[in-house]
């Protein structure tokens, strides 16, 4: 410090580093080797994300004919999202791998998320591998895909057969009638 001034120089600063110039190489080659050590240890890591796109559709009617209405988006993709974080899905998605992943692996290094204002849901499945995030995810979306047209299959296979019997009741209702009107 010159002349009683308080503000260090460069001088200063260069003096500090050389009388600590141990501590600060064997601290960057200790940070060096750690990072090193790190590197060789870590496995690279992969994510494959599948993108499925939920369409809005009229629910079914109801017993009284009456169309159903529209649910909302947020509803719709809260539901869906659910759906496809579910032990089935998973399981099915396991099951279509057949490489060993098991269906709590898949839930545990998969994610479903919903891009905001929108009917858009990512599934992204992280591996070791490209191939095996990429086969991960589409493995569940596939397996969705697959749940979700059993269910809708057999929603439509239950209101024909409540239709069936509507339509049922309606003709003996109307033979009923001819009956008694022929009588008359």
């Amino acid at each position: 410090v010159v002349d009683g001034d308080d503000t260090p120089t460069l001088a200063d600063y260069l003096g500090l580093i050389r009388r600590r110039f141990v501590i600060i190489a064997l601290a960057g080659v200790l940070g060096a080797m750690f990072g090193l050590a790190y590197l060789a240890k870590a496995e690279p890591g992969y994510e494959s994300t599948a993108r499925i796109v939920l369409e809005q559709v009229p629910d079914s009617p109801s017993a009284s004919g009456a169309g159903g209405g529209i649910s909302p988006a947020t509803t719709l993709t809260a539901t869906q999202k659910s759906i496809l974080s579910s032990d089935e899905v998973a399981q099915r998605a396991a099951d279509r791998l057949g490489d060993g992943v098991t269906a709590d692996q898949l839930r545990d290094y998969s994610s479903v998320v919903v891009l905001p204002d929108s009917l858009t849901l990512d599934v992204s499945y992280q591996a070791d591998d490209p191939a095996a995030a990429q086969a991960g995810a589409q493995a569940l979306v596939d397996s969705y895909l697959e749940l979700r047209q059993e269910q809708e299959e057999a929603r439509r296979t239950s209101v024909v057969d409540g239709l069936d019997k509507q339509v049922k009741a309606l003709g003996d209702v109307v033979f009923s009638t001819s009956r008694q009107l022929e009588g008359v």
